[in-house]
């Protein structure tokens, strides 16, 4: 990019027509930069959005093919294990009968 730019740069005194030409030619260089390394981060973002919803089963409807996808999910993206271990937690508390729920341990526990 830069040997480009330099290559475009004026030999003598830049007139506004050439300085005028010359700031197009860095713009759509650096918007040709930008968006190469956009693309990596869209594709990314892209997969994802499309396997994102793995750590979201429920572990009784988990089949071995579930299993295998959150596992290689979770081995993606390590740093959601954690989430994944809250969104149990809390989905657990859904699944029982309402009978069963102690909510006075919740607030020390969250304040620890």
């Amino acid at each position: 990019m830069a040997q480009a730019l330099r290559a475009a740069e004026p030999k003598w005194e830049p007139t506004s027509k050439g300085v005028a030409r010359l700031q197009v030619l860095v713009l759509k260089k650096l918007k040709t930069s930008f968006l190469s390394h956009r693309q990596a981060l869209q594709t990314t973002s892209t997969t994802f959005f499309h396997e994102h919803w793995a750590i979201f089963f429920q572990p009784e409807r988990l089949t071995a093919q579930r299993q295998d996808l959150l596992g290689a999910f979770l081995a993606k993206y390590p740093q959601l294990t954690e989430y994944r271990q809250i969104t149990l937690q809390v989905g657990s508390i859904y699944r029982k009968p309402l009978a069963e729920i102690d909510g006075s341990g919740f607030i020390t526990g969250a304040t620890k």
